[in-house]
């Protein structure tokens, strides 16, 4: 294990770690806003990321691992192009980000926010789907409602068998994503 120390190192809680499926790079979110990347051969800083307006709860890597998304407090989702070291787009999901996720076979990426999973074809910042917690067609939560918290997201690889929730609505492009947190599961 490496402990990195001094200017290079992140100033606030470090919130997420993901290590790139391709590539000797290890990124890390922090409560700082910022993303930093991370040599797995030789410890060091490569970059740090620039571009958050809150606190970065969580961050994925791209199953090629040319991309990372980060994404928080501010409810924006950050697609960084990790070859240049640049901001790629900006999906704005309208409330905080608590996980983000790859999809494994499509140029999709979802985010389990505080109000819904949010599915976008990012290489048009298109928005595929949106499902509701409380009621998956309702785009107002009843007054009883409190968001969920501790969230995860998880786009199991293919082939991904059907997963059922009870009485929960099957979106079949988002078959397989699986979202929880707390004491409640949702799965699409």
């Amino acid at each position: 294990m490496y402990t990195s120390t001094g200017a290079d190192c992140h100033v606030d809680w470090i919130s997420s770690v993901r290590l790139s499926p391709k590539h000797p790079m290890v990124a890390s979110g922090s409560w700082d806003k910022t993303v930093k990347l991370w040599a797995t051969e030789k410890p060091k800083r490569m970059a740090t990321l620039r571009g958050q307006n809150g606190y970065v709860n969580t961050i994925a890597m791209s199953p090629d691992g040319s991309l990372c998304a980060s994404g928080g407090k501010d409810g924006v989702a950050m697609l960084w192009n990790l070859g240049e070291r640049r901001t790629l787009l900006e999906l704005n999901a309208g409330s905080i980000i608590h996980a983000l996720c790859f999809c494994p076979t499509r140029n999709w990426l979802c985010a389990a926010t505080e109000k819904s999973v949010m599915v976008w074809y990012w290489m048009n910042n298109n928005l595929v789907n949106e499902l509701f917690y409380w009621q998956h067609e309702a785009a107002t939560p009843p007054a009883s409602y409190s968001p969920p918290s501790d969230l995860a997201a998880y786009w199991p690889p293919p082939p991904a068998p059907p997963l059922r929730n009870g009485n929960a609505k099957v979106v079949p492009e988002l078959q397989g994503v699986v979202v929880g947190g707390g004491h409640d599961n949702f799965v699409v």
